[in-house]
């Protein structure tokens, strides 16, 4: 996410000084990297630096994808997932930083987007789950991009009373995902044994293979779907 990338951005050229390294810590979340070891934070950084920027997971209704932030309006996955192995910077923003397509206003409270969300989905891939953009009311679905985020750690830090951890079997049926907001904690969102749905997801579904190519084409971009990283 934004926030890994932003802390292999402060190392790419060595330890950082320490009054810069103050800074970035209150701004951007993480003070307890403060009070981290040397040795353990070099072990920290080599683990994030392995971290893909983008997941794909075969569930028993089709395939699902995963990314923190957005993929581009208008841009369908094969084409996301192969500009990503690439390295283009601007859909590298975009999968870390997006939120045009969730947010009908920022964390600020300014409106982005004109005030609407985009509700297009993304072509060519069943589900996309994203994260990034804080949803209070629960789970949001805009065609078949859902928003997980539901601002778990402004409510672990009592900037909001609404958030909380959300949950999901990421093939369990809309309703289940999109019932409205839980009050728990943790809302976990998954079918009833039995009730789980059989059907394809959709419209989005992968399109088959051409005749002679082997099944799972999109997985041998994800390899190489980790920003290539110096330092």
């Amino acid at each position: 996410g934004n926030h890994e990338d932003m802390l292999i951005e402060l190392y790419k050229n060595g330890e950082p000084a320490p009054g810069v390294l103050a800074y970035m810590a209150r701004r951007n979340g993480f003070g307890w990297w403060l009070d981290t070891s040397p040795a353990r934070r070099e072990a920290v950084l080599a683990a994030v630096r392995r971290l893909p920027v983008v997941i794909e997971l075969d569930s028993e209704r089709g395939t699902v994808g995963l990314v923190h932030g957005d993929v581009p309006a208008d841009m369908d996955w094969p084409t996301f997932v192969e500009r990503i192995a690439a390295g283009d910077p601007e859909v590298l923003h975009v999968a870390l930083w997006g939120r045009v397509r969730l947010a009908a206003m920022d964390d600020r409270g300014n409106k982005v987007n004109g005030g609407v969300p985009n509700k297009a989905g993304v072509a060519g891939i069943g589900r996309l789950f994203v994260g990034h953009t804080p949803q209070w009311n629960g789970v949001t679905r805009l065609g078949n991009v859902y928003g997980l985020d539901t601002g778990a750690i402004f409510g672990e830090m009592g900037l909001k009373a609404e958030g909380r951890l959300t949950l999901a079997r990421v093939a369990c049926s809309t309703a289940i995902l999109c019932a409205p907001r839980r009050r728990t904690l943790i809302d976990i969102r998954e079918d009833l044994p039995g009730a789980e749905p059989s059907n394809p997801f959709g419209q989005y579904v992968n399109q088959a293979d051409e005749p002679g190519q082997s099944g799972g084409s999109l997985r041998s971009f994800l390899a190489a779907a980790v920003r290539p990283r110096k330092g």
